[in-house]
């Protein structure tokens, strides 16, 4: 029995992901939704609306920026106006 509870949470595991997926798709969708609220930029690649970003590295590091919300399909930026 307890062989079969294990199978099943592994089968849900491979369709749903796990905590750490649910979190990250989450904070995507909140991310997104705000975006399309706050009236945001399209992306200049693939026309979808773009996400407030911060950069974590580089000389950038620090100052915000726009990014694609299809990212990693579309590496479209812009910088902050």
């Amino acid at each position: 029995m307890i062989g079969r509870q294990i199978e099943r949470q592994l089968e849900v595991f491979k369709e749903e992901g796990g905590f750490t997926e649910g979190l990250t798709s989450e904070r995507l969708a909140y991310r997104t939704k705000q975006s399309v609220e706050t009236a945001s930029p399209l992306c200049p690649i693939c026309g979808k609306p773009m996400i407030r970003r911060m950069a974590k590295k580089g000389i950038n590091s620090g100052k915000e920026f726009w990014s694609c919300s299809a990212y990693p399909q579309c590496n479209g930026t812009r910088k902050m106006e």
